[in-house]
C-alpha cells in the first residue's frame, strides 16, 4: 500500500494542474489617429501592453515578465505605429509574484509564475508623438533603445478574462480624457457624464427619472478615453429594475374614425407618464395624389392676417409672437378642429405707409374638403436641452387616421 502513495500523489498533482491552463489573450492595437505614434515598452510587462487586475477595490499591476539578474536591465523601447496600422501582441495569461522560498539566497529569481484566473482586468498602453532618440526604426527590423518624449498619454481597455483564448481590440483615437479626474458631471440632476470644463455648462430640465437613482451605484469615469458611466453589475441591474419611460402607441389617440361636415373634431391622447412636447404637438395631414401633405388648421402658426371683405387699406402688420421651441412637460393633451383650413389670397389694397396700391397677402378660412386625413402627436421622453426640443434625444410620433364626409 505504501508503494502506491507516490503514484496517488502524482495523480492528484496532475488533476489539480488541469484546473488552470495556459491561454492566448491576443491584443489587437489599431492607430486611428491621423499621426504616427510611439508606444512605450511595458517595463516589467512581457511586451508593450501592461496588464492590471481588479482586486479588493483597486487595480494591481501584474508583472508579466520575470525579473532578470544575469541578462542586465531591460532597455526602454518604443514601437512606431503609423496611422491606420494595427499590430498584435499575445499574453499567455500568466504573471510573476514574489516568493521568498524561491530566492535561495539569490538577489534575483525570487518569483513564482502563476496563471491569472477569471475576473476583471484592464490593458494599458502608453504612447506619444515623439521619441527622445530620433532614429526611426520599423517594428519589423532590429529594435533599438529609445524612450517617449512628452507629452505622454495612455489608453486603457477593460476586459473580462474568461476561459479559453480571446481577442481584445484596442483602438487608439482622439480622446476626451486620460484619467477619471478629467471627467465630471452636468445637468440639473448630475445625470450627464462628460469632459470636465464642458459638461458643467450643459443645461437640462429638472425633472426626476427613476433611473437617476441608479447613478449612486456607478461613477463618471474615463473608459477607453471617453467619459462614461461605468457599467457595474449593480448599476446595470438597477437600470433593468427601474421604471422605464413609456413609448406611446397609435391606440393612445382617442377619436372617431369618421366625421361629417357639421361636426367639431375632438381628439385626446392617453398619457400615463408625462412626456415632453414643443409649442404645438398636434400636426394635421391630408392625403392627396398619393402623398400626405401638411394641412394648416391653425392660422396662428403662420401669423396670417385674416382677409376682410371691407379691407381697403393694408400694411399694418401685427407682430407675431415667436414660436416657442423649447420643452414642455405634458400629463394630458387635447386637440380640437372646426374642419376649417387657411387659404392664402392676394388682394388689391392701398398701403398705409406709401398710399400706393399694392398686392397684399391675407388668409381666408375655408371648410376643408371631404377626404382622408390623419392627426399626429409628436413628443420626446426626455429633454436634455430645455431651450430646444429634440436636441440629443429621439422624437417619437403617434398618429390616427380619420375620414371627412
Amino acid at each position: 500500500m505504501k508503494k502506491l502513495i507516490p503514484f496517488m500523489l502524482l495523480g492528484i498533482i496532475l488533476i489539480s494542474g488541469c484546473v488552470q491552463q495556459e491561454k492566448e489573450i491576443k491584443f489587437s492595437i489599431t492607430n486611428n489617429l491621423n499621426d504616427t505614434i510611439y508606444i512605450a515598452d511595458g517595463g516589467y510587462s512581457s511586451g508593450f501592453v501592461s496588464i492590471y487586475k481588479y482586486e479588493q477595490g483597486n487595480w494591481t499591476f501584474l508583472k508579466t515578465r520575470e525579473s532578470c539578474g544575469t541578462c542586465g536591465a531591460k532597455s526602454p523601447l518604443a514601437l512606431e505605429l503609423n496611422s491606420s496600422l494595427t499590430f498584435s501582441e499575445v499574453w499567455d495569461g500568466s504573471y510573476y509574484v514574489y516568493n521568498e522560498s524561491e530566492c535561495n539566497n539569490k538577489a534575483f529569481s525570487c518569483e513564482s509564475r502563476v496563471l491569472a484566473g477569471q475576473g476583471r482586468y484592464k490593458a494599458k498602453i502608453w504612447y506619444s508623438y515623439e521619441v527622445e532618440n530620433p532614429t526611426i526604426v520599423r517594428w519589423d527590423t532590429n529594435k533599438i533603445p529609445r524612450s517617449l518624449k512628452n507629452p505622454i498619454t495612455y489608453i486603457e481597455k477593460e476586459f473580462e478574462l474568461k476561459e479559453g483564448n480571446q481577442t481584445i481590440e484596442i483602438n487608439i483615437q482622439k480622446s476626451e480624457c486620460t484619467t477619471n479626474s478629467d471627467c465630471a458631471t452636468g445637468g440639473c440632476s448630475n445625470q450627464i457624464c462628460g469632459k470636465k470644463g464642458e459638461v458643467e455648462d450643459i443645461i437640462t430640465t429638472c425633472e426626476w427619472q427613476s433611473s437617476y437613482d441608479c447613478l449612486r451605484l456607478t461613477s463618471c469615469s474615463c473608459i477607453e478615453n471617453k467619459c462614461e458611466w461605468r457599467e457595474t453589475d449593480e448599476y446595470k441591474e438597477c437600470l433593468n429594475n427601474s421604471e422605464q419611460p413609456e413609448i406611446l402607441s397609435n391606440d393612445s389617440i382617442k377619436m372617431k374614425d369618421y366625421y361629417f361636415s357639421s361636426e367639431t373634431i375632438n381628439a385626446s391622447i392617453d398619457i400615463k407618464k408625462p412626456v415632453f412636447v414643443g409649442a404645438e404637438p398636434w400636426v394635421l395631414y391630408k392625403y392627396e395624389n398619393g402623398n400626405w401633405i401638411y394641412w394648416n388648421w391653425n392660422p396662428g402658426w403662420m401669423c396670417i392676417i385674416g382677409c376682410s371683405e371691407n379691407l381697403t387699406s393694408c400694411g399694418n402688420v401685427v407682430a407675431c409672437s415667436p414660436l416657442y421651441e423649447g420643452c414642455r412637460l405634458l400629463n394630458e393633451s387635447q386637440w380640437q378642429w372646426d374642419q376649417k383650413t387657411v387659404v392664402l389670397k392676394t388682394i388689391t389694397c392701398e398701403s398705409v405707409s406709401t398710399n400706393k396700391t399694392v398686392q397684399w397677402n391675407c388668409g381666408e378660412k375655408q371648410m376643408s374638403s371631404p377626404g382622408r386625413y390623419k392627426i399626429t402627436f409628436n413628443y420626446a421622453i426626455d429633454c436634455p436641452y430645455k431651450s430646444y426640443i429634440g436636441t440629443n434625444t429621439t422624437m417619437h410620433s403617434v398618429e390616427k387616421e380619420f375620414t371627412l364626409y
